[in-house]
């Protein structure tokens, strides 16, 4: 972890406890995030796999899952501008034919689901959002689209 501290660029803000997400304490945060089993363990892989990805940086990956079965459906996992996932067309397209996404994304400076993530979450009518912030701390939330 020391080394981690002394790479060159790295944000020491920003840096991942990789042991803790590695440990059991950290997965049983999901659990109960859907009552499918499937798609709780692809949510905790994925969080773990984009914490570490992110890990002493400042930029967000995501990943859209399905609902049902927990595979995962499309991910933005090269985003260079920070603080925000911009979505290309092939995601819009994939969003646009599933209906029953659950989204993951990170948050580098560990701050709760912002006014966009709610804006999106309901615009594109998820089912699910997590937020897995880089200090260990996820937050779920889902929105509905209100007419």
């Amino acid at each position: 972890m020391v080394l981690e501290y002394q790479r060159y660029g790295r944000n020491k803000n920003t840096l991942v406890n990789k042991s803790y997400i590695e440990s059991g304490l950290y997965r049983r945060k999901f659990d109960r995030i859907t009552e499918n089993t499937y798609v709780n363990k692809s949510l905790y892989d994925c969080a773990k796999e984009a914490l570490k990805h992110r890990s002493g940086t400042e930029f967000e990956d995501m990943y859209w899952i399905d609902g049902g079965t927990g595979e995962v459906i499309a991910s933005a996992l090269d985003e260079s501008d920070p603080m925000g996932v911009v979505y290309p067309e092939t995601i819009k397209r994939i969003i646009a034919n599933n209906k029953n996404l659950i989204t993951l994304h990170t948050h580098p400076h560990s701050m709760p689901p912002s006014i966009d993530d709610f804006n999106s979450s309901c615009v594109h009518n998820y089912v699910k959002s997590v937020v897995a912030c880089h200090n260990g701390k996820i937050f779920v939330y889902n929105s509905t689209n209100i007419i």
